[in-house]
């Protein structure tokens, strides 16, 4: 990815910001998040770049879900 596309990418993702969640939560808030971009990517058939920039999307957070639900609870290990 790059130039206009790169720079999209990286506003989204960075625009999320940091998150907060439950102990145990994992990764939802993650998965309704690509769920959301796959819908738009599905939604974008007559606009290929923004697809495939969606498609990133849905991509980076399908990992990022995946790493949160891997991670263990670091209140288990306060107690």
């Amino acid at each position: 990815m790059f130039g206009r596309a790169r720079t999209l990418y990286l506003g989204v993702v960075n625009g999320h910001g940091i998150t907060c969640r439950d102990p145990g939560e994992g990764g939802k808030q993650e998965w309704a998040l690509a769920e959301r971009y796959e819908r738009w990517a599905e939604a974008a058939i007559d606009s290929p770049g923004t697809a495939r920039v969606l498609r990133g999307l849905v991509d980076n957070y399908c990992r990022e879900a995946q790493r949160e639900e891997e991670q263990p609870d670091l209140n288990e290990y306060r107690k």
